[in-house]
């Protein structure tokens, strides 16, 4: 479940997620994806928190960041879902670029 906040970070409209997990995937840049992907993996295996950042192209083409932390849920030993938050981390990411160009 998607919370309308966690959407529109996304850019997603309000309900256009429909809570499947590869819809979420389309919008994350391909070069994060996998790195992704294998954190969400990890995550569900060990039990251990996930904590990633990765980009998302918005559908104005637009480019943020995204800062996920989570963790797995499990019933009957199975993975079930993953709880967690998502923090729009781009002003930090771009102030980080900014302050490098000029050392």
């Amino acid at each position: 479940i998607w919370s309308p906040v966690m959407q529109q970070l996304h850019g997603f409209a309000p309900g256009e997620h429909d809570g499947k997990p590869g819809t979420g995937f389309q919008r994350i840049l391909p070069e994060d994806l996998e790195r992704v992907q294998a954190d969400i993996a990890r995550a569900t295996s060990s039990g251990e928190k996930s904590s990633t950042v990765y980009r998302v192209r918005l559908p104005d083409g637009s480019l943020r960041w995204i800062e996920a932390i989570g963790r797995v849920q499990f019933e009957q030993g199975r993975p079930r879902r993953i709880a967690g938050v998502c923090f729009d981390v781009t002003d930090r990411h771009e102030a980080q670029l900014a302050s490098l160009s000029f050392k």
